[in-house]
């Protein structure tokens, strides 16, 4: 493998700090070489690379050794229990990018691109029977964090128990309902557990 860096003492941090990072999962620990002022550090600021210091072939899970109780990688265990329903609300939020004249919330401040857009929340079928939503029905999308009022569609682009909102927009739009705290497994971001109501207004 091989790092790069720019120009500049803070890149040259930051690309140290990679490296010392890439070497620790490969070998379990980072090696002495890699401390800021070192041969490493000296070759990246010289000459704007430098190749990573890796055993070779670097295979750190060929023999599994994940930090699991198995040492396998987990994609499903039967030991844990997923948390509580976020405020016992029924339905998941997701996020879905199917904005065409987007790019992620860019152009969406534009009138032209956003007059082709709309933003509206999809549900299945029997939640919308449940809630008597019907297509093209105005409705409250709401969790303890905020509320939105928006046209509902009702389509089989999304299962039983999950709305999508579109990604990309400004302003009022899924980010007002969206979680902002670290999962409980894994550590990432938990938006994906957002869940929501919705009424018809």
């Amino acid at each position: 493998g091989v790092v790069g860096v720019e120009r500049g003492a803070d890149h040259l941090l930051v690309a140290v700090l990679q490296v010392r990072v890439v070497e620790a999962h490969g070998r379990r620990q980072a090696p002495e070489e890699l401390a800021v002022g070192d041969r490493l550090a000296d070759r990246l600021l010289r000459e704007g690379w430098a190749p990573l210091n890796l055993p070779q072939p670097w295979l750190p899970f060929a023999e599994g050794k994940f930090p699991t109780e198995s040492g396998r990688a987990e994609l499903w265990t039967e030991d844990y229990e997923a948390p509580p329903a976020d405020g016992g609300l029924p339905l998941v939020l997701v996020s879905a990018k199917t904005a065409l004249h987007f790019l992620n919330s860019s152009y969406a401040h534009l009138p032209r691109h956003a007059r082709a857009e709309k933003l509206c929340v999809d549900l299945a079928a029997e939640d919308a029977a449940a809630r008597r939503v019907a297509d093209g029905d105005r409705v409250r999308v709401y969790n303890d964090r905020g509320s939105l009022e928006l046209t509902a569609r009702v389509r089989e682009r999304v299962r039983a128990g999950v709305v999508a909102i579109p990604h990309g927009f400004w302003g009022a739009s899924a980010n007002t309902l969206t979680s902002d705290g670290i999962a409980d497994l894994g550590g990432g971001g938990d938006f994906y557990g957002t869940r929501v109501e919705v009424s018809r207004i």
